[in-house]
């Protein structure tokens, strides 16, 4: 709670700065007769001949006795104005009364009076100006009390002029110009009630850094609790017991206190299954910690109240420090490899098929679905964009190459064949591009994208955890969309080519346009040669040419999902983007699908 108060409060308190310093840059350049708005404003004469008017005495009119008495003009003609209230400023609500010095007829200021008055106090070209009575309160006048003439000028900078409806008198130019002034002022004062400038603004702002102070103050020392947070000038290390429930070995291992237990592990050849690559959205790399271990957010999403009464929690969530005992389920028997690239080519705009050989000519027995966990080395180098295809090259354009500097990391990627389809691993990698081409890319996409043909990687696996459920008749339906396509090829074709399997099948497929649907020839092939199997891609931004179905794989579902058919026969497979995959589940949840029959392949930390 309060990491989630102090990055809010860090975010208004940086938004503020950012605006101190743009309003400031703003002050320092603005044209500062322009910003008065009254470049065009001009002081006309109002007053008359003297002579030629006959004045009533005051007292012949028989008005009260006021506190105070002027002559004013308005358009050449007399008025007397009779104050029985003397306001401390001139906006102020004022009980006062103007009659005409000659007359002793009551003034009122007429839209003609007030569209005269204008134009004689502007020097610009007036067309077809526009002229409305506005009571108080007034935008461009907070500090206004009484009504006035808005006078809108219809000229090129949006000149208004605003004549007060009791005296004739102009109380302001407003235009443009203007208008962007006091809008600065606002948010460099943060004036945001219209009070004008004082010091509660910057009360109100010293308030939340103390506020921000505070929070982060509270988030330290649970940080520093957890011991998830601990000062040092170097990273040290510490002695964990590690357990294996499924034959009672205990070893003793010295791991990096700072590292979180997926990673240090992992250095040391003891490898759990994780295949979002660390970020907590798969719930794979479970283990057993000290009954007073931390639980964080993730731990509570991924796991179950059950496990975490158990003192089960997340590896990839857990630095070491917080940690004496550590339980794994079972020892993997996972195979520690060396991967030489044999082939790089772009299948989509933006995937990449990277095709590899064991170095050992190992042979690896795993089931469709499968993943690895590829080994991204501490590493320096130029990410270049050299080698689109030329088809491609219109999505790429904009994007400069970068220098890229980052630690070693772990990245898992689904294998895109079965194991008896050829000897190579084959991965789809999507080169993780940010949204118009501005930032960086993804770390391990771009190590693996750019690696040239002959170089060498290091690799663990493979681990099978997703896969079709093993002499089932049911039906089965297949939902991906991008790189998720990996894991349900290769589930799709060793069902076909492998096991010979006749279970009707159905692949609905999500891309963006013609050229995103990998695989697609394969697919068509398939379907063509064999009656149990339906291919339906789903493009959102198809071209013209499209005959296929459009819009996105969770709009389209329900129509290949028969009510009338037992759903407890249907079986789905789910991988793709973490935002289809929840809206497909939900979807799937309200057509009356069980949990136990839907089965998901969740790689969404692995984007970069």
């Amino acid at each position: 709670m309060s990491k989630t108060v102090h990055k809010w409060a860090s975010l208004f308190v940086g938004i503020q700065l950012l605006i101190w310093l743009a309003t400031g840059l703003y002050f320092n350049l603005m044209d500062h007769e322009k910003a008065t708005g009254n470049n065009n404003r001009q002081h006309v004469s109002q007053i008359g001949n003297h002579q030629d008017f006959v004045f009533k005495p005051i007292k012949s009119l028989g008005l009260p006795v006021p506190k105070a008495l002027n002559l004013v003009w308005i358009l050449g003609e007399p008025y007397y104005q009779l104050k029985y209230e003397l306001p401390a400023h001139a906006e102020a609500l004022q009980d006062q009364l103007v009659v005409h010095a000659v007359t002793g007829t009551s003034f009122q200021l007429t839209e003609r009076d007030a569209l005269k008055i204008a134009k004689q106090s502007f020097t610009g070209t007036v067309t077809e100006p526009i002229i409305s009575f506005v009571q108080p309160p007034i935008d461009n006048l907070p500090k206004q009390k009484t009504a006035v003439w808005k006078v809108q000028l219809g000229d090129v900078d949006n000149t208004e002029v605003f004549v007060n409806a009791y005296t004739g008198e102009v109380v302001g130019h407003f235009n443009d110009d203007r208008r962007l002034r006091d809008l600065m002022f606002t948010l460099h004062f943060m004036d945001y009630n219209n009070q004008g400038v004082s010091i509660i603004g910057g009360l109100f702002y010293l308030a939340r850094l103390r506020f921000l102070s505070i929070s982060g103050l509270i988030w330290l020392v649970e940080l520093v609790k957890s011991q998830q947070f601990k000062i040092s000038f170097y990273k040290e290390n510490k002695a964990v017991q590690l357990h294996y429930s499924d034959n009672s070995k205990t070893e003793t291992l010295i791991l990096k206190s700072n590292d979180t237990v997926l990673e240090s592990l992992a250095i040391k050849g003891v490898f759990i299954p994780s295949s979002c690559g660390g970020g907590g959205t798969c719930g794979k790399c479970k283990f057993i910690a000290n009954k007073d271990a931390s639980i964080w957010p993730a731990d509570r999403q991924q796991l179950s109240k059950e496990e975490l009464e158990q003192g089960y929690r997340l590896s990839c969530q857990h630095n070491v420090s917080e940690l004496e005992n550590i339980t794994l389920a079972k020892q993997l028997n996972a195979k520690h490899i060396y991967l030489t690239l044999v082939s790089s080519e772009f299948v989509t705009p933006f995937i990449k098929e990277l095709k590899f050989e064991p170095t050992s000519n190992a042979v690896l027995n795993y089931r469709a679905g499968a993943y690895m966990q590829l080994h991204i080395p501490a590493s320096q180098y130029e990410a270049t964009f050299d080698d689109i295809p030329e088809g491609y090259q219109s999505f790429w354009k904009g994007m400069a190459s970068q220098t890229l500097q980052h630690d070693k990391t772990v990245r898992s990627y689904s294998i895109v064949n079965f194991d008896t389809e050829t000897h190579q691993l084959t991965f789809a990698v999507r080169w993780q591009v940010p949204v118009n081409k501005i930032g960086e890319v993804g770390i391990g996409s771009s190590y693996l994208c750019s690696l040239s043909l002959g170089d060498t990687i290091e690799a663990t696996g493979p681990f099978s955890e997703f896969y079709a459920r093993p002499n089932s008749l049911n039906r089965r339906v297949f939902i991906g969309a991008g790189s998720g396509m990996a894991p349900l090829r290769a589930i799709i074709f060793e069902q076909f080519n492998k096991y010979d399997v006749s279970n009707p099948t159905l692949f609905i497929f999500g891309a963006r346009t013609e050229k995103d649907l990998l695989y697609k020839d394969e697919f068509q092939k398939l379907e063509s040669t064999n009656s149990s199997f339906n291919y339906v891609p789903v493009l959102s931004q198809p071209s013209s040419n499209w005959q296929g179905r459009e819009g996105y794989v969770q709009d389209i579902l329900e129509d290949y999902i028969n009510q009338d058919d037992p759903l407890t026969d249907i079986e789905f497979y789910l991988c793709g983007p973490a935002a289809m995959m929840i809206e497909v589940e939900n979807k799937l949840h309200l057509l009356g699908i069980d949990s136990l029959n839907i089965f998901k392949d969740d790689f969404s930390r692995n984007s970069k």
